[in-house]
């Protein structure tokens, strides 16, 4: 992807044009490591990061196997072990979930933790958008209790969805997959992880004017 985004494998059209990269969550996996090791698996992220052209804005989100806190919302992966993402000036690091605005498009960015419990209580369970349309339709991030997260105790709920956006896009369920709901773009994320999915890693490309979805 790095390469792709230096222009080097063709698309020039569709770089030359991508000034925002989205992370979203499990950039690492920190389960059983040593402090140590956790800093050296971010500096293995800072390395590729630094390789991205300067003028592309990156957010990076942490995911439940980042450094990060165990509840949801989740802040920011911890600066401790990320100095030196925080030493590129094109990079930002956010919690999760993290809400902005590209253009005229209004952005709702969430690992996804949620999902796999909802994704148990609806008929269409193989399918990650549908799981998020239920997000969306119950008005929030993480609609039921599940012992595999922990809501952060807050007389401010901000996984409640109080402004509709018109892209949402997850990773948890590594699955890639695309669908609208009510004029909502939805972009489920799959894994760069070749254990967890078939493809080997694919990024989704927004066009902002329509909409529609590139996968490369």
């Amino acid at each position: 992807m790095v390469s792709w985004l230096n222009g080097t494998l063709g698309d020039k059209e569709i770089v030359d044009n991508i000034r925002l990269l989205v992370i979203v969550g499990d950039i690492v996996d920190v389960s059983g490591f040593s402090n140590l090791e956790m800093s050296d698996a971010y500096e293995n992220v800072f390395h590729l990061l630094q390789r991205i052209p300067p003028m592309i804005k990156i957010i990076v989100l942490p995911g439940e196997k980042d450094a990060s806190s165990y509840f949801l919302p989740q802040i920011p992966i911890i600066r401790s072990f990320s100095k030196s993402l925080h030493s590129l000036k094109n990079v930002q690091l956010e919690s999760n979930p993290s809400y902005f605005q590209v253009n005229e498009a209004k952005v709702l960015v969430f690992h996804g933790q949620s999902l796999d419990d909802v994704r148990r209580q609806i008929r269409n369970n193989d399918s990650a958008t549908a799981a998020m349309i239920m997000l969306l339709k119950a008005r929030h991030l993480a609609p039921s209790i599940n012992l595999l997260y922990n809501l952060y105790p807050s007389t401010n709920d901000v996984l409640f969805i109080d402004e509709v956006p018109n892209i949402f896009v997850c990773g948890h369920l590594s699955q890639k997959e695309v669908n609208y709901y009510k004029g909502i773009l939805l972009v489920s994320l799959p894994s760069w992880n070749k254990n967890l999915d078939v493809f080997g890693g694919r990024c989704a490309v927004v066009n902002l004017r329509t909409l529609e979805v590139l996968w490369r």
